[in-house]
């Protein structure tokens, strides 16, 4: 009975310390200052493939699938939300410069969504 017990916890042990060392090497580096969580990737040798956000200049970027990008504010991991900061008005206009490429267009094959919990603002904007 006792060798059976501690074969079971040599072998939970020897799995848990692999387990930790796989992690510790899909996890990406940070961005500059912000931390990059599993299973977001900025690299193909980090994180989950299907989870790719971009690191340029120490800044987080979400790239949607129209060709536009949007700085990342942050990120939650326990509630799995990535914040993106919206992009600025076209000039003196009161349409967003994302609104030529139909604003943000998520490709269906990925396993991002976009909330309806979203908020939209028009600041000094005339009824036309």
């Amino acid at each position: 009975m006792k060798r059976s017990v501690l074969t079971v916890f040599i072998f939970t042990a020897t799995l848990l310390s692999c387990t930790t060392c796989a992690l510790a090497v899909l996890r990406c580096g940070n961005c500059g200052p912000t931390p990059v969580p599993y299973p977001l990737s900025t690299g193909p040798n980090c994180g989950h493939q299907s989870y790719k956000i971009r690191c340029a200049a120490g800044i987080l970027w979400f790239d949607a699938r129209n060709g536009s990008s949007y700085m990342i504010a942050s990120i939650n991991p326990l509630s799995q939300r990535i914040i993106i900061r919206p992009p600025g008005p076209a000039g003196s206009t009161c349409t967003a410069t994302d609104m030529r490429t139909q604003g943000i267009q998520l490709d269906d094959n990925l396993p991002f969504n976009i909330t309806s919990s979203n908020t939209i603002m028009l600041l000094n904007c005339t009824d036309a």
